[in-house]
């Protein structure tokens, strides 16, 4: 085949013009390129600094949390101790008058004198007993007061051997 300096040189042309517009083409990527990478790194760096203060709040929270629990233990701690049932001791005369009282309802003065106790003496004893809701009042046919036991009386009877489960007193 002869040689065509035209046909080279159309060639060459047409390998430049595809090389250039290449080129170009690549230099446009490049450029986009630029740009976005321009864009991740400044949202990198919001990103870092959003991460930064998002762990020193992580470390304060877990400080706070820390204290909080140790706060909640002392606090069930203290929620323990006071669910326990507290035992509640009776002066020996005040187990007597809910003995007088298991059965049957009495009035104060009688109260007093069975128990050879002055009347204030007997009506402080029955007021207690009311108080810790062991014993309560009600008005007879008679329109007059009367003292009776209330179950947790009888309860504390019971469970300090003072009557057996039937309600028997016990003796001795």
């Amino acid at each position: 085949m002869p040689f065509n300096p035209i046909k080279t040189l159309g060639d060459s042309f047409e390998k430049l013009i595809t090389e250039h517009g290449s080129a170009v083409i690549q230099e446009k990527h490049i450029a986009l390129l630029r740009e976005q990478l321009a864009i991740l790194d400044k949202q990198f760096s919001v990103l870092s600094s959003e991460n930064g203060t998002l762990k020193s709040e992580n470390e304060t929270l877990k400080s706070q949390n820390q204290a909080l629990v140790v706060e909640n233990d002392k606090l069930r701690q203290k929620i323990q101790e006071y669910e326990q049932p507290h035992e509640t001791l009776l002066d020996p005369i005040e187990e007597e008058i809910l003995l007088l009282l298991h059965g049957r309802k009495r009035m104060q003065e009688e109260v007093a004198k069975l128990k050879n106790l002055y009347p204030d003496v007997a009506k402080m004893h029955l007021m207690k007993l009311f108080d810790l809701g062991m014993a309560t009042t009600s008005q007879g046919a008679d329109r007059k007061l009367y003292w009776h036991i209330k179950e947790l009386g009888t309860r504390y009877l019971k469970d300090h051997n003072l009557i057996t489960q039937q309600g028997v007193p016990v003796d001795g």
